[in-house]
C-alpha cells in the first residue's frame, strides 16, 4: 500500500512539474504572441507609411515636372513680350517719323 501511494505521489508530482512547465510554456508563448501581434502591427504601419512616401514622390515628380513646364512657358512669354516690345517701339518710331514727314510737307508745300 505504501508504495502504491509512494507511486501515486510521486506520479502527482511529475503531473504536477508537467503541468507547470506547460503553464510557463503557454504564457511564453502567449508573450510571443502578444510580440508577434505588435510587430505586425508596425510592419503595417511601415508600409502604410511607405505607400504614402512613394505617393508624395509621384507628386513631387509630378510637380517638378509641371514647374519646369511652368518655366518653359514663362520664357516663351518673355519672349514674346520682348517682341512685341519692340515691334511697339518700332511702330511708334514709324509714327513719330510719318509725323515728321507730314509735318515737313506741310511746312513745304503750305510754307507756314
Amino acid at each position: 500500500m505504501k508504495t502504491e501511494l509512494d507511486e501515486l505521489m510521486k506520479q502527482k508530482i511529475e503531473v504536477e512539474v508537467q503541468h507547470v512547465a506547460i503553464s510557463k510554456a503557454i504564457e511564453h508563448w502567449n508573450v510571443e504572441y502578444e510580440v508577434m501581434v505588435e510587430q505586425k502591427k508596425v510592419l503595417l504601419e511601415q508600409v502604410e507609411l511607405m505607400k504614402k512616401l512613394e505617393d508624395a514622390e509621384e507628386k513631387a515628380m509630378e510637380l517638378k515636372m509641371q514647374a519646369e513646364k511652368l518655366q518653359v512657358t514663362c520664357e516663351e512669354i518673355l519672349e514674346k513680350e520682348q517682341v512685341w516690345e519692340a515691334r511697339r517701339l518700332s511702330l511708334l518710331f514709324c509714327v513719330k517719323l510719318m509725323i515728321l514727314f507730314v509735318l515737313l510737307v506741310f511746312f513745304f508745300f503750305f510754307g507756314v
